[in-house]
């Protein structure tokens, strides 16, 4: 990851980890590496809290509904 400033907005460059080297997931961590993570985006996210989002992409990130018809056909309380 990598964070960057153009034009005076911040950029926060995220690279494949598989391609990068980093091809092994943990099937288990400790209570202290899950608090670490958690905190680390508790604070992401509390960086951004209460930001007027300009600039964003109106739908969102790929991961919205209509890139993901089959999870959102799973889904039982779509309401």
């Amino acid at each position: 990851m990598d964070i960057a400033e153009v034009n005076g907005e911040k950029l926060i460059i995220l690279e494949d980890l598989d391609q990068a080297g980093f091809n092994l997931r943990p099937r288990q961590i400790s209570v202290k590496a899950m608090e670490v993570c958690l905190r680390w985006l508790a604070n992401f996210h509390a960086t951004f809290l209460h930001q007027e989002p300009i600039g964003l992409w109106q739908t969102g990130t790929y991961w919205h509904l209509e890139t993901r018809p089959e999870e959102w056909a799973e889904l039982e309380d779509r309401p």
